[in-house]
C-alpha cells in the first residue's frame, strides 16, 4: 500500500499523542507499504518514521485551507491508494479512498464546552467525515455508537481500534529522574493529580471544590497538582483557588513535557479524571500504566477503557467525587490493589495492536470490503 496519513503537531492532547505513536508504529509494521506523513511542522515528525512532508499552515484560522485545499494537492501529487486523516476531516475532493479517525463526540454532546466558532467548525467537519469516509476509525465502542446513532453510519463502516499506550509509561525511571522531575515542576510531597487539556467539560473546577471540602472536612494532607494546557474557559480557575485560599495548596504546571509526563504519573499519590465525557480517556490508561491508583467518571467511554481497574464515580455529582477520593486516599490498601489491577489492565493497551488493526482498516478498503 501507499498510504498518507494526516497529522497536525499543532492538535492539543490526545489526538496529537494518537497520531503521532500510531505513525511511529505503522512505520515498524510497515513490511512493503510506504507511508508519508502530512503535517504542519516537519520537526515534530521526523523521528516518528515514514517520509515527512511538510504543508505549512499559518495559523489554526487557516486549517480549512490546510484540509481541504493542500492536503487533496499533496495527496495527487504522491499518487497514494488510501488517505488517513487521524483528526475528524476528510478533505471535500479526496483523489483516494479516505479513512478518518474520529475520537469523541463532545461537540454535538457537550456543544457549550466550545466556542461557537470551534463549535460550527468541528461539528461541520465531524459529520461530513462520519458520512464520507469509506471507514471511520472510532477510539472505543462508546464513540462507535455514538458515530452510528448520531449520523447513521452503516454499522460495517464504523471500526474500533483501541488507543495505545507508549511503553514510555511503564518503564520503571530512577530515583534521580524521580528527583529531577519534582525539583523541575516544584511538587509538593503527597499530591492528588489531574492531567491533561484544561477545559470545561474535563469538569476541573469540580475537582477543585472536592478538593477544598477534602482539606476542610476530612483534613487531608495532600496537595492537587493540575497538569496541562489552559484551553478555553478555563481562566477562571486561578480566582477559584485563590477565593477558596488554596493557592499554597494547588500547582499548576502548564504544558508538561513528554517525557516528564509518566514521572509526574508516578509521583502522584492518585489520579482523577473527572471529565462528562471521554473518546478514550488516554490519560487513564497512562495513569495505570504508571502503576498509578485511578479515580475516574463512570460514563461514555471511561468504563469500558478502566474496568475495575479504576474507581469509577457519577461526575455529575461532587459528592460522589468527594467520597470516591476520600476512599482511596484513606485506604492503602485499595490503593495497593488498584495500583496493581492497573498496571494488568494497561497491558491491554498497545499502538502495535493499534497499528495492526489501523492496517487491517486500511486493506479491508482497498479491498472494497466495508467501503462506502
Amino acid at each position: 500500500m501507499k498510504v498518507a496519513i494526516a497529522a497536525i503537531a499543532g492538535a492539543l492532547g490526545g489526538p496529537r499523542s494518537y497520531a503521532r505513536e500510531l505513525v511511529r508504529a505503522l512505520t515498524g509494521l510497515a513490511g512493503e507499504d510506504d507511508f508519508y506523513v502530512l503535517t504542519d511542522d516537519r520537526a515534530a515528525w521526523d523521528d516518528a518514521g515514514g517520509e515527512v512532508m511538510e504543508l505549512p499552515m499559518r495559523s489554526s484560522y487557516t486549517r480549512p485551507l490546510w484540509d481541504h485545499w493542500k492536503v487533496p494537492r499533496a495527496l495527487r501529487s504522491l499518487d497514494v491508494d488510501l488517505f488517513h486523516h487521524t483528526k475528524n476531516v476528510v478533505p471535500l475532493f479526496c483523489p483516494a479512498k479516505c479513512v478518518v479517525t474520529i475520537h469523541d463526540l463532545a461537540p454535538f454532546l457537550y456543544p457549550d464546552t466550545f466556542t461557537f466558532l470551534q463549535g460550527i467548525h468541528l461539528r461541520t467537519h465531524i459529520r461530513f467525515a462520519a458520512r464520507r469516509a469509506d471507514a471511520v476509525i472510532a477510539v472505543s465502542s462508546n464513540t462507535r455508537d455514538d458515530i452510528i446513532r448520531h449520523f447513521h453510519v452503516p454499522e460495517n463502516r464504523v471500526r474500533v481500534v483501541y488507543n495505545g499506550v507508549s511503553p514510555v509509561f511503564s518503564r520503571s525511571p530512577g530515583d534521580g529522574e524521580l528527583a529531577g522531575c519534582r525539583a523541575r515542576y516544584r511538587l509538593p510531597g503527597r499530591f492528588i493529580l489531574y492531567a491533561g487539556t484544561i477545559q470545561p467539560r474535563k469538569q476541573v473546577d469540580m475537582l477543585i471544590r472536592v478538593y477544598h471540602r477534602l482539606r476542610e472536612e476530612e483534613g487531608i494532607p495532600h496537595h492537587l497538582v493540575v497538569a496541562g494546557r489552559m484551553g478555553w474557559k478555563s481562566g477562571g480557575l486561578h480566582e477559584t483557588v485563590r477565593s477558596l485560599g488554596l493557592n499554597d495548596v494547588v500547582h499548576f504546571t502548564g504544558a508538561v513535557d513528554g517525557h516528564d509526563l509518566p514521572l509526574i504519573y508516578r509521583s502522584a499519590e492518585v489520579f482523577v479524571n473527572p471529565s462528562l465525557y471521554e473518546g478514550f480517556g488516554l490519560t487513564c490508561v497512562e495513569a495505570m500504566a504508571c502503576g498509578t491508583p485511578v479515580v475516574a467518571s463512570g460514563v461514555s467511554s471511561i468504563p469500558e477503557v478502566v474496568g475495575d481497574a479504576g474507581l469509577l464515580f457519577d461526575p455529575s455529582d461532587e459528592e460522589s467525587l468527594f467520597r470516591a477520593l476520600l476512599t482511596v486516599i484513606r485506604e492503602e490498601g485499595l490503593r495497593e490493589l488498584l495500583r496493581q489491577k492497573g498496571i494488568d489492565r494497561a497491558r491491554k493497551f498497545s499502538w502495535e495492536k493499534a497499528a495492526a488493526g489501523t492496517l487491517e482498516v486500511y486493506r479491508s478498503v482497498l479491498q472494497n470490503r466495508g467501503g462506502a
